[in-house]
């Protein structure tokens, strides 16, 4: 056997064989090298966003939070003298007040800060970035507008985030990165069994206005389509609700979408609610989206 071999190399043909064995075996490893190279600085990227997402937690100010109850925002004689630095202010003042103080520090690092998302029980916990007349700057761009493979979320630019002039509908976008990181850990939402939806439905939108809690009350597929298409439902079209009869005909199409939807939460006219929406591989330009109806502070 090792007289033959000697002789088959001892060819032209027996070289170029053995030649092209080399080689295959120098690209497969240069492949792996190379995968290697890609899996390492994906989490170098994945690690180094987290990383920066918690020294932006670590910036946020709780110290003169106050939770204010009363409905009718008044203050009390013991407000003052307890040296509640809201105590002279109305309910939505002192709400503004708590929040500007809470969220100052990232404010004045970038004004295109417009919120912090809270999924409870996820991983969802995330600054919201805002820039109507660049709508999709964040989409790899962190924080600070370094470059981010998972890039930040960010609000459609159609939706207003003036305080006095919040719409129906605000959409937040983000990626759904393969680590669970920003809104990775949304298809948990679809796969599983409703149960799991009701035991994470919590959702906080803060903004540095006002506090805002939700609950999650639909769940579903969809897709980008073309502007001039007329046959399927548009998600993402849906910003202000003008009248009652224009929710309900939104709501009815989430509805022949939605895998999991909560009647007993439904949001009625003049409720406000948060679109959440990342995409999905169940077809082209596919969607995963979550919405999430405003329940108070």
């Amino acid at each position: 056997m090792g007289k033959r071999r000697k002789e088959l190399t001892g060819t032209g043909k027996g070289r170029k064989l053995e030649f092209a064995r080399k080689a295959l075996i120098i690209l497969a490893f240069a492949l792996l090298a190379y995968s290697c190279i890609r899996l390492g600085i994906y989490a170098y990227n994945i690690g180094k966003s987290e990383s920066e997402v918690q020294q932006l937690k670590e910036l946020i100010d709780g110290s003169e939070i106050m939770e204010y109850q009363d409905s009718q925002g008044e203050s009390s004689s013991e407000d003052i003298s307890s040296g509640d630095p809201f105590a002279a202010l109305d309910l939505e003042e002192k709400l503004r007040a708590a929040m500007r103080a809470k969220y100052g520090s990232l404010t004045e690092l970038n004004p295109d800060f417009a919120g912090w998302l809270t999924i409870e029980g996820t991983n969802v916990d995330y600054p919201v970035m805002y820039t109507p007349d660049d709508p999709q700057y964040y989409l790899h761009r962190a924080f600070d507008g370094s470059y981010s493979l998972s890039g930040t979320l960010f609000i459609d630019s159609r939706c207003s985030m003036d305080p006095g002039n919040i719409g129906t509908n605000t959409i937040i976008y983000g990626h759904r990165m393969s680590s669970g990181t920003m809104f990775g850990s949304f298809g948990l939402f679809y796969d599983n069994e409703d149960d799991y939806v009701r035991e994470h439905h919590n959702v906080r939108f803060d903004t540095p206005d006002r506090p805002g809690s939700y609950i999650i009350f639909a769940v579903f597929l969809s897709q980008i389509y073309e502007e001039e298409d007329t046959d399927h439902f548009h998600y993402l079209d849906f910003i202000q609700a003008g009248s009652p009869e224009e929710l309900e005909a939104y709501l009815a199409g989430v509805k022949e979408l939605a895998s999991y939807y909560d009647e007993d939460n439904e949001p009625d006219f003049g409720d406000e609610f948060l679109t959440l929406s990342t995409c999905s591989y169940h077809t082209e330009d596919g969607r995963l989206v979550l919405l999430a109806k405003r329940t108070g502070y």
